[in-house]
């Protein structure tokens, strides 16, 4: 399959309901963005993030010093749904002011300088085309989200699946020496475990507020506006609950390393109006890298460490699981998630080290 047929496109819209609780400020969701995918076997997991076009039009604004009006190509109906419902203040606000340390967006006259400046800030897969574009009246723009998560306590272990190890994060319950806070709660929907993991982003300050990691075992694989939608009913229907059983336990989760990128050629000229005429989008790149290991965590532990413990009774994710993140004050989540095997990894520069204690799944 090509890269092409894997990072498909689709159109998401979302219009309010009242039958939605308020933080959801959602109703019936499809996404109008990118689903930016990343294959890596024969399974596939899927990320859809709709706060990357913002921060991507939040910068072609900062260029012009100024919020404009924007306006989708002829007939292009997922631009003109994306502009009507998220164009708006309360995005561009909640992008510059909550997610800025994750988001990032750089917008350039030309592909060409468009990939030196890529390679500057460190990005090694350029944007992969030399058309001439004129400078004068279209621009390139690419957008990053980078989620580098933070557990409170964490330990590298591996969980086996048949005859494969796939590296992997043990959790206690709770975070001692640091408050004994709760490294993580299980609560349940439909009758299905959903576990809460408070988190910080790498670089996040210490009296910012948590954010939430939700992850719940995923039955099929979805993605675009399933995907959304799925995890938009899983939210809505969320029991939170105190389970007193699972005071001893640890949560096991496989280490996630995810790396995509996509052309977002569906943001291809939607323009703005200024004084020298029509601004438009030649170009508007998008890449998400998602991260969860045991050297970015707060506290961690050497593999052969004391929090692994046979004894104990885990919970072990040994399977695809969807999962979302939220942030305080931001209306949506930062991402919606379908992770399997495919994202089962360790960054190249944490590698599991040799006699660590590995887990059987059952």
């Amino acid at each position: 399959m090509s890269w092409t047929a894997i990072l498909s496109q689709s159109a998401v819209f979302i219009w309010n309901s009242p039958s939605l609780p308020k933080h959801a400020c959602v109703g019936r969701l499809w996404i109008v963005s990118q689903i930016l995918s990343v294959k890596r076997s024969a399974n596939m997991s899927e990320i859809v993030s709709v706060h990357l076009p913002i921060a991507i039009i939040s910068a072609v604004e900062r260029q012009l010093q100024e919020s404009k009006k924007w306006y989708p190509a002829e007939a292009n109906g997922r631009q003109r749904e994306f502009i009507r419902q998220f164009v708006c203040n309360r995005y561009r606000t909640e992008a510059s002011e909550l997610l800025y340390r994750e988001l990032e967006a750089w917008i350039e006259s030309t592909p060409r300088a468009m990939n030196h400046r890529l390679r500057r800030e460190g990005v090694n897969r350029g944007i992969g085309c030399y058309e001439v574009f004129n400078g004068h009246e279209e621009f390139c723009a690419f957008g990053s989200l980078s989620l580098f998560v933070r557990l409170l306590r964490c330990e590298s272990t591996a969980i086996k699946i048949g005859d494969v190890y796939y590296p992997a994060v043990v959790v206690p319950k709770n975070s001692a020496g640091i408050g004994s806070r709760p490294c993580y709660s299980i609560h349940f929907s439909e009758r299905e475990p959903v576990i809460q993991f408070p988190v910080r982003m790498k670089g996040s300050e210490e009296n910012d507020q948590a954010d939430n990691l939700f992850i719940i075992r995923a039955h099929k694989a979805l993605a675009g506006p399933q995907l959304a939608e799925r995890i938009e009913r899983i939210r809505k229907s969320l029991v939170r609950v105190n389970d007193q059983r699972t005071a001893s336990e640890t949560v096991v989760l496989p280490m996630i390393d995810v790396n995509c990128q996509d052309s977002g050629a569906w943001m291809r000229h939607m323009w703005v109006e200024r004084k020298e005429g029509r601004y438009s989008a030649a170009l508007a790149a998008q890449r998400v890298q998602l991260r969860i290991n045991q050297k970015d965590s707060l506290v961690s532990q050497a593999p052969a460490g004391g929090l692994v413990d046979e004894d104990v009774r885990s919970f072990i994710v040994q399977w695809p699981f969807f999962l979302w993140i939220e942030r305080p004050g931001v209306t949506l989540p930062i991402i919606y998630a379908y992770l399997d095997q495919s994202s089962w990894g360790v960054p190249m520069d944490n590698r599991i080290v040799a006699g660590a204690r590995l887990r059987a799944a059952v």
